[in-house]
């Protein structure tokens, strides 16, 4: 899976295929910026792009309920954070 953002055109990391991107403005604060965790303020998802997640096809936007508590794995931009979710 390919980490697709307007900022890095084709030289991407690609993405394993537990980590995801997390619109932080979704999520709580992390308490430490890396192997801390974040929990979905409400129902929202989790991304292999930056793209809305409405264009995106199903393999690269996963669902997120509520409450729902990943591990942040570091910075992305300010709009987003990799995250691993282990569900």
């Amino acid at each position: 899976m390919w980490l697709w953002a307007d900022t890095c055109g084709s030289d991407c990391k690609p993405l394993a295929s537990d980590e995801w991107l997390a619109l932080r403005s979704a999520f709580t604060a992390p308490a430490k910026p890396t192997g801390g965790t974040i929990a979905a303020r409400t129902h929202t998802f989790l991304k292999k792009s930056e793209c809305h997640s409405s264009t995106l096809p199903p393999s690269m936007s996963k669902p997120i309920p509520q409450g729902t508590v990943v591990t942040v794995l570091g910075d992305v931009d300010a709009a987003y954070a990799l995250v691993k979710d282990a569900r």
